[in-house]
């Protein structure tokens, strides 16, 4: 966009990033006549997977209760009589998984000590410290900014000028195609893949003689 002023134009950049950590939400669901005997079920298996996390080498800090969810389920026979009811017991656990080589490895594993009852919600990719990545899209944004504004300015027989003002319009992390790196271990295989940390920027540029458009 040209105006009185000068030209005001946006600019976008992003940098390929390989995750370095896993976030992995993990559970365990019990059914049972009755609280008493559901809950410390769960509790137990729930157990199983903290316990085998722990001793795999994940610190306990990067562990998080997530979920703890009770409910009863009313039911009735094929002949529509009341039946005994159920309880059902859902608690989760989110572990930060430091190293991506060794994490299918870890939660297949935590699965495997959590027993019939453990489940597994997701798996999610991260970048522990994103300032880098996040510098780099900024700069690349900026000149990107920097090349449209000088062809515009180019193309309108003019040069630039001062820089007016600049206004950063977000940096966001976009999860990419899995490239190059696979790790399996058992049934768990675990592709990190590349995210893209973006940045965009509007910029105003002067006119370098000052005068208007």
């Amino acid at each position: 966009m040209t105006t009185d002023g000068g030209i005001v134009v946006t600019g976008t950049g992003g940098v390929d990033v390989q995750p370095d950590v896993v976030h992995a939400d993990l559970g365990v669901t019990v059914s049972g006549p009755d609280l008493s005997e559901a809950l410390p079920a769960a509790e137990q298996g729930l157990a199983r997977i903290r316990d085998g996390l722990l001793e795999r080498g994940v610190d306990r800090s990067d562990l998080r209760t997530t979920q703890t969810s009770i409910w009863h389920e009313d039911r009735t026979t094929d002949a529509g009589e009341p039946a005994p009811s159920r309880v059902h017991v859902r608690l989760g656990l989110r572990a930060v998984l430091r190293d991506v080589a060794a994490s299918g490895g870890q939660v297949h594993a935590a699965l495997a000590d959590g027993g019939p009852v453990a489940r597994i919600d997701s798996l999610t990719f991260g970048i522990s410290e994103p300032a880098q990545a996040q510098a780099q899209a900024r700069a690349a944004a900026f000149a990107d900014a920097r090349r449209r504004a000088e062809q515009y300015a180019d193309l309108a027989g003019r040069a630039l000028g001062a820089v007016v003002a600049v206004h950063e319009g977000g940096s966001d992390v976009v999860p990419g195609l899995p490239k190059a790196r696979a790790f399996a271990a058992a049934s768990m295989p675990v592709e990190g893949g590349e995210q893209t940390v973006g940045a965009s920027v509007t910029v105003h540029w002067d006119w370098a003689d000052g005068a208007g458009a």
